[in-house]
């Protein structure tokens, strides 16, 4: 391996120093030239002795201080400004990894014709879970039922898997290929950064697999645990509106755009901090309309593949909200409210009217909606109750019933109590005489009785033995 294939690993950490110790050490431990390795940690601000820590315990480590928490994209450019690697690392501050894993990933990224960008499998910290192998049903994570298909097709084969983005977390990129993409948006304070990333590069041309063999262990939480769900749920649905802002074709958008504001609503029926977020969310998209456009524009500009093109190799980022008669319908019904819009991404003010316009009518099919599964389930309701009131008289008959057999049950127990007594009395009149005097000379009679008539027989029989002889001499 040529000393000009050095890795530069970038970790963002936020007071994460419980973590640091098994990350760094782990990383410290992998068959990869350690000459050819650069560590990179960019601390956003902690307050936890992480950069002491750092200090003292890996001198080695680039330490990069951020005097404000830049978040995940900002840190993130940060580090990559500073790197010298041929390619980059991501890495989040909560992971172990393999001994194989950066060696297997640079392999990869190496051969052939290259891949642009590399990820591994995620697995939860004790290795019996799986945190990440791709979402291409629902790239950002918005279902509130995960779908059973979350893994990429062909990812068990043992192959790279195609993916339009792999986990931020544990990503090597070539650093060319992200300088030409601009790096992480910068505006993507935490969430989604990578799926965005990842779109972008696709639609420049260039590829992205997964790759099921090297593994990370991630314990999860580092950040999202310290934070508020609210907050989480905003970023996540606000970094959805403007990532499909910037990468999809007019017509999809025009497509998408009310079907989110639609699921949104839906979502906070089941999601409780999502019922604080979705407003907030889409309040911060309007008003970042300018500076999306200007993105939009320049991402649309360079592309090199078709929305079609992506979606045929790699799936639709929101199939879970595409498929099914549900869905199918609901797009319809929201194509059929929302068909007079009129709607030019490039035009702020044509995209606010539109935003607003998609927001009411999303909210009348919504209300709609709502009345006609209200209206449904009254319907269930009279129904069940219905069957209800007809098994209250069956079991009202049936108690009638049980009553009857009751009394004739209680009406037998007199009888049988009758009975036993009667059966008591006659055995208390057979003990009383049994044991009178009368009894007793009755069965003194009897006892003489049978002895006077075992006597007699036994004389008779003699006499009948001494009449044989006589008779035979006549």
């Amino acid at each position: 391996m040529n000393p000009e294939t050095l890795v530069s690993v970038i970790i963002v950490n936020y007071n994460g120093r419980e973590h640091l110790d098994l990350c760094l050490s782990s990383l410290m431990e992998l068959t990869f030239p350690k000459e050819q390795l650069e560590i990179i940690l960019v601390d956003n601000e902690s307050t936890d002795g992480s950069v002491d820590f750092v200090k003292s315990r890996f001198p080695n480590v680039v330490l990069i201080q951020s005097e404000t928490n830049l978040g995940f994209s900002k840190a993130a450019n940060l580090g990559a400004a500073s790197a010298s690697g041929e390619y980059l690392a991501f890495l989040n501050n909560d992971m172990r990894f393999d001994r194989n894993w950066l060696r297997l990933l640079i392999e990869t990224a190496r051969a052939g014709n290259g891949f642009a960008c590399v990820g591994s499998t995620t697995l939860t910290w004790d290795g019996t879970g799986v945190d990440f192998n791709g979402r291409p049903d629902d790239a950002f994570a918005l279902s509130y039922s995960p779908s059973d298909n979350s893994a990429l097709p062909g990812l068990a084969s043992g192959s790279p898997a195609y993916a339009l983005f792999v986990s931020g977390g544990a990503a090597l990129i070539k650093r060319s290929v992200f300088q030409a993409l601009g790096g992480f948006d910068p505006d993507f304070f935490l969430y989604h950064e990578d799926v965005d990333l990842g779109w972008r590069l696709w639609l420049l041309g260039y590829e992205c697999v997964l790759l099921e063999g090297p593994v990370v262990y991630h314990r999860g939480g580092a950040s999202s645990s310290k934070l508020p769900p609210e907050l989480i749920q905003t970023w996540s649905e606000k970094h959805t509106l403007f990532s499909v802002f910037k990468n999809l074709e007019a017509e999809n958008l025009r497509e998408i755009l009310p079907l989110l504001f639609f699921f949104f609503l839906e979502r906070e029926r089941w999601i409780p901090a999502a019922r604080e977020s979705s407003t907030r969310a889409i309040r911060e998209f309007q008003s970042s309309v300018n500076s999306l456009i200007a993105k939009r524009s320049e991402v649309q500009e360079t592309r090199v593949r078709s929305d079609a093109d992506i979606f045929a190799q790699l799936g639709h980022p929101f199939n879970f909200l595409l498929g099914g008669r549900f869905h199918e319908s609901l797009r319809r019904e929201l194509a059929d409210a929302s068909s007079d819009v009129a709607f030019d991404p490039n035009d702020p003010k044509s995209v606010q009217n539109a935003i607003t316009e998609w927001l009411d009518r999303a909210h009348a099919v919504f209300e709609a909606r709502l009345k006609r599964e209200l209206a449904e389930k009254t319907a269930e309701l009279a129904e069940k109750m219905a069957e209800l009131v007809d098994k209250m008289a069956e079991l009202a008959v049936k108690t009638a019933e049980l009553e009857e057999k009751k009394d004739a049950l209680r009406s037998l127990s007199v009888q049988v109590a009758e009975v036993k007594h009667q059966l008591w009395v006659k055995d208390h009149e057979l003990n009383l005489i049994v044991n009178s005097r009368s009894w007793r000379l009755v069965m003194r009679y009897a006892r003489v009785k049978h002895r006077l008539l075992k006597l007699f027989s036994s004389a008779s029989s003699s006499l009948g033995t001494n009449a044989a002889p006589r008779d035979r001499q006549r």
